[in-house]
């Protein structure tokens, strides 16, 4: 009779930190929902290939005749400022609480539905290309908290973007 109460007990005290664990799990998932919802501005973009790309045009600068060289440092400043300069530091991605998001990048505005994977660990946008077409991107999420959001976008798994609170 001591041990079949004692088996209940035992099962009792596991139920209770089974709840736990899963009430701790599912408050984390909800949180990253809730710690998405705002109006985000891209800070930084981080890709081999840009810097790659960006190295070569410095050299061919370099080596290019005084005349080209002008306009060739003007398309590398535009260039530059557009893949993580000033103007890449005014796109916003908004993430609202009802699913909705608008995106500005680079002054084209995109808007959609957005979700989660059930892990809450990638970030879909369903963006509205034209009426009845739409593109579906999907973000890994690498870190998030209040203050930033970094991810890998699956199409471009070179492409690291930090995002910070607009």
């Amino acid at each position: 009779m001591v041990l079949l109460q004692k088996n209940k007990i035992m099962k009792i005290v596991q139920s209770f930190f089974l709840s736990i664990i899963i009430c701790s799990l599912l408050i984390a998932c909800n949180k990253n929902e809730k710690l998405l919802v705002k109006k985000w501005r891209y800070e930084k973009l981080e890709s081999k290939a840009n810097d790659e790309q960006v190295a070569e045009a410095k050299k061919m600068l370099a080596n290019a005749p005084d005349s080209l060289k002008p306009e060739m440092e003007r398309k590398l400043k535009e260039h530059e400022s557009l893949m993580g300069g000033e103007i890449f530091k005014k796109s916003t991605l908004d993430l609202k609480a009802d699913g909705n998001f608008e995106s500005n990048n680079l002054g084209a505005i995109s808007k959609g539905k957005w979700s989660m994977n059930k892990e809450k660990t990638i970030l879909i946008l369903n963006t509205e290309i034209a009426e009845g077409q739409n593109m579906i991107d999907s973000l890994k999420i690498i870190s998030l908290d209040e203050q930033n959001l970094k991810y890998k976008i699956f199409r471009d798994q070179d492409a690291t973007l930090s995002l910070v609170p607009f």
